[in-house]
């Protein structure tokens, strides 16, 4: 099994306090329901039950805690796929087939991710791509050390698992931010004949 390790999935440098916690809870339910435009701080502090200093002591705008709601849930996303390839069977290369389906899924039903591509695309989209540095270390290095300590993966060269890693995700986000595509991809098998036949080729 692979152990994600805690220190990644912080959504900051300390332990989330309660507080804040519930700030980001509040902040991705208004989110959901009216996207990014229509919510101020003080919708947030609202449903939170605090002030909106509090809010503002600990998210100076609405993008920084904007940026903190996708990082947290895009987060969440890695844990739950972590579980996922933990409980599939088959070897690396069904696992790899696997994360496609799961990445799809999730990108085509979260309901925070959902809302803001059908109403607000270019709120979203600079988080996971240009401004994705931080994301995709979290997510290259989950996925390489799960390569790296998978029992198919021996005898690959040092560098393979991130290599590949990055591949792998770059892929996905392609798919799941302009799904728009030559292959047939709107059924769960389809997502998963496609990541048999066409990502595992990245694997050596």
């Amino acid at each position: 099994m692979s152990e994600v390790p805690e220190d990644l999935l912080a959504t900051s440098d300390d332990r989330v306090d309660a507080t804040q916690r519930k700030i980001l809870d509040a902040a991705r339910t208004e989110f959901e329901a009216f996207g990014l435009r229509r919510v101020s701080m003080e919708d947030v502090a609202k449903r939170a039950g605090v002030h909106r200093v509090t809010v503002y002591r600990r998210f100076d705008s609405k993008n920084t805690l904007f940026n903190a709601v996708i990082t947290q849930r895009l987060q969440e996303y890695l844990v739950e796929l972590d579980a996922r390839l933990d409980a599939t069977e088959g070897g690396l290369a069904e696992e790899f087939a696997e994360a496609f389906v799961f990445a799809m899924h999730f990108a085509r039903t979260d309901p925070l991710i959902t809302r803001l591509l059908a109403s607000e695309p270019e709120t979203i989209l600079p988080v996971v791509t240009m401004d994705s540095e931080a994301l995709m270390g979290i997510a290259v290095t989950i996925l390489a050390e799960r390569l790296r300590n998978h029992p198919d993966a021996a005898g690959w060269p040092a560098a393979e698992p991130e290599i590949v890693a990055e591949l792998a995700i770059r892929i996905g986000l392609s798919h799941a931010f302009n799904p728009h595509s030559v292959a047939s991809l709107a059924t769960e098998e389809e997502l998963r004949d496609y990541g048999r036949r066409y990502l595992t080729r990245l694997l050596p």
